[in-house]
């Protein structure tokens, strides 16, 4: 199966050009548009993960192939890795093939060209930051904290099928999102340590104990709200008054992408966690 690519890239780029397999490059990008990993995404015989937003492979019993996300959005993968792909899956890529943009900086050339491995992302860290909050305040403010990495990862890989900016893939991530952060709010836990807490949700449970107990000027908990307000949007149909307000507690203009909501709510639930693990 022919596929479009630039011999000058394996020349040109740093790190790419093996003395050894010159007359049948390996490290040669071959580039694709990114809707070619839906497939992969959607279809349960693979296993699409990300773990970075720009690093990840796809998978099933048969084969491992790395891939990279460069800076326009574009996906590539090597073309040695591509000659050793089942012709099945090959197909599903091919329609998708596109000329080379002849630009492969990501996490994925740092870490398979110069070893350069990247932090977990931020997806891994705020789920993580759960159990260090329990440790924090000697209770359990969030049920089912502690997870091996392994796991983490896998449920921070699916956070980026964002990139799509899809308004179900958005829902859905949304609703997964609370249920992993709001969801698991162990509200039986925080009532053995405040007063007048019975009635009270997840949220404002937790923040009561934080106001009874420590001086805080800020609104540490908007994300969290923001977090809930958008699952009620995602879940019912009239919602949009959830939605709208949403972008103006995240300071967002109306017409912000989906994947521009998504990565100022993440950012700012990790920020809220920061604060609370610095009380």
């Amino acid at each position: 199966m022919e596929l479009k690519y630039s011999i000058e890239d394996y020349e040109n780029i740093p790190g790419l050009y093996r003395e050894w397999d010159k007359n049948n490059p390996f490290l040669l990008p071959v580039f694709f548009q990114k809707e070619c990993l839906i497939n992969f995404f959607y279809n349960p015989i693979y296993k699409c993960e990300l773990f970075s937003e720009t690093y990840g492979d796809v998978s099933n019993e048969k084969f491992t192939i790395p891939f990279g996300i460069n800076r326009n959005n574009k996906v590539f993968f090597w073309l040695g890795d591509l000659k050793e792909l089942p012709e099945k899956e090959l197909s599903l890529l091919a329609p998708f093939n596109i000329e080379s943009d002849h630009d492969i900086v990501s996490e994925f050339y740092d870490a398979q060209i110069n070893a350069n491995f990247t932090d977990p992302i931020k997806e891994v860290n705020l789920l993580l930051q759960k159990n260090l909050i329990n440790k924090k305040f000697g209770m359990s403010v969030f049920a089912n904290s502690e997870e091996n990495i392994d796991n983490v990862i896998n449920k921070s890989a699916k956070y980026k099928r964002i990139m799509f900016s899809r308004e179900d893939d958005f829902k859905r991530i949304i609703s997964e999102l609370s249920e992993e952060i709001i969801e698991s709010i162990d509200k039986n836990a925080i009532l053995s340590k405040v007063t007048d807490g019975t009635g009270l949700g997840g949220i404002k449970l937790f923040e009561k104990y934080i106001k009874d107990n420590y001086k805080i000027t800020d609104n540490i908990f908007n994300a969290y709200y923001v977090l809930y307000d958008l699952r009620i949007w995602a879940d019912h149909k009239d919602g949009n008054i959830k939605f709208n307000s949403s972008l103006e507690r995240l300071e967002l203009k109306e017409n912000s992408s989906y994947e521009e909501i998504y990565k100022k709510l993440v950012d700012e639930l990790f920020e809220a966690n920061d604060k609370l693990l610095n009380l």
